[in-house]
């Protein structure tokens, strides 16, 4: 899920100073968590800079901690949260992907196992709370819930300090720092209560060292409320028009939630810049159709995210750009075929270089780019990347083939070089002497004729 909220020009300038977001003092956490969301995504495209991993594992250990209060108890169960995350779904559950409601549709190794042709998962932390070895823990705190009051504090230390008597964190800390990271370990907290609830523990990943016990401490988790309230209301109207017994009491976040946040903590920054087409972009109605409730009229968007793009997908280790330097045909294939590839082009700066991929609708990205109009066609995305640039929303933009839609080949404009409509100069104006021609239709194996050498003017 992505923000819709400015970050605060106080939190901006933190953004900059990479250095110091890991050791922010608790304090500043708080303070941020005060502001709102806007902070947290804002923070996080900073730590992106620490975790960013060339050589990922192909599975990381995760932990589901859910916390619940006096006064609030959590509504869903430990075999829900194993599902969501770590389970491969069924046929049926498949056909239902687009459900925004309930715990059905799909879950987050799914759509890493798509994602990344099968490269990537999470596994379950090893513990010994509840169901053993499901990788949720259960935490309950002997005090009520915060609700809207600052003063009461963030619940989310208390909460993980209780993590050591379920989990031998000794066991993760491979370089035996005492310190768990990303790569070791990732931590999604999910605290009792509701996203209207004010709860100040709404979407967001919050940054901070925290203690986990036993002298362990991690830098970062995903914190999220257990419900999505406000999905009641547009559930109501369904099921009242629907004449139909109401299934569901409550909603849990969405899979797009949860796959965005954990981006975060692979390596991606938010990138306000790649509109419907990444994960990790801002665009609303990513990954969403339009659809008719049963029984009614009346309609509603489900959605699900798009695929990460070729550049989160190579700055977090999860694909391996090859390097364009020899003239000659090449394939790009997409992520349906199994053999999902990145191409890329760099120039002088070796922050700024460009990334082809091939993007079909197939599986979850068979709606991406709704919001620039809906399902249309697909084919190979070229992205001009510039991590030199000071700010990360600034570091990926989408070349487009046209102004209606971005993929190639494109009627009369199946040409990328410097003479081109995008061209490909850098960002201060220099033009590249490579081009790129492209030479099939859509398909999930495309190939293009890469000419490394100058391009004369017409």
């Amino acid at each position: 899920m992505t923000s819709t909220h400015k970050p605060t020009a106080i939190i901006t300038a933190l953004c900059r100073k990479a250095k110091l977001a890991m050791e922010f003092p608790t304090f500043l956490v708080l303070a941020a968590l005060a502001v709102g969301p806007a902070c947290y995504d804002a923070m996080a495209g900073v730590v992106s800079e620490h975790v960013s991993q060339k050589n990922l594992p192909s599975k990381i250990p995760l932990l589901i901690v859910l916390v619940e209060y006096e006064d609030y108890k959590l509504v869903f169960t430990d075999a829900d949260w194993n599902r969501k995350i770590f389970s491969m779904p069924t046929k049926k559950e498949e056909e239902q992907r687009f459900d925004l409601f309930g715990f059905c549709g799909s879950s987050v190794n799914n759509f890493f196992q798509e994602t990344t042709s099968g490269k990537f998962l999470f596994e379950p932390v090893a513990e010994t709370c509840g169901t053993p070895n499901d990788g949720v823990v259960r935490i309950a705190l002997n005090r009520k819930h915060p609700k809207n009051d600052p003063k009461a504090g963030h619940p989310l230390g208390q909460a993980l300090c209780k993590v050591s008597q379920y989990v031998d964190l000794a066991r993760y800390d491979l370089n035996k720092d005492k310190r768990l990271d990303d790569k070791e370990l990732l931590l999604v907290a999910l605290f009792a209560g509701g996203e209207a609830d004010q709860t100040q523990t709404g979407y967001y990943c919050t940054y901070g060292r925290q203690s986990m016990g036993g002298g362990y401490s991690r830098n970062a988790t995903v914190v999220m409320t257990e419900r999505r309230d406000d999905l009641r209301e547009k559930y109501a109207e369904l099921t009242r028009q629907a004449k139909v017994e109401p299934k569901y009491k409550n909603f849990p976040p969405s899979l797009g939630t949860l796959v965005h946040e954990l981006g975060h903590h692979l390596g991606s920054p938010d990138l306000r810049n790649t509109g419907y087409y990444d994960t990790m972009g801002w665009g609303k109605g990513c990954g969403s159709k339009n659809s008719i409730f049963p029984g009614t009229t009346l309609r509603y968007n489900k959605s699900v995210p798009c695929h990460y793009g070729a550049f989160c997908l190579a700055r977090d280790g999860l694909v391996t750009p090859i390097l364009l330097k020899e003239p000659g045909v090449y394939t790009v294939y997409s992520a349906d075929t199994g053999k999902y590839n990145v191409y890329k082009i760099p120039t002088e700066n070796p922050k700024e270089y460009f990334l082809i991929e091939n993007r079909q609708r197939k599986g979850f990205d068979e709606f991406m780019g709704k919001g620039d109009g809906g399902a249309g066609p697909s084919g190979i995305l070229i992205w001009h990347c510039d991590e030199s640039q000071k700010l990360c929303k600034d570091w990926v933009h989408l070349e487009r083939a046209s102004k209606t839609q971005p993929f190639y080949p494109f009627p009369k404009n199946n040409e990328f070089s410097s003479i081109s409509n995008p061209n490909n100069r850098t960002n201060d104006g220099k033009p590249q002497p490579w081009k790129i021609s492209i030479l099939s239709n859509s398909a999930s194996a495309m190939r293009f004729q890469f000419q490394p050498g100058p391009q004369k003017s017409p």
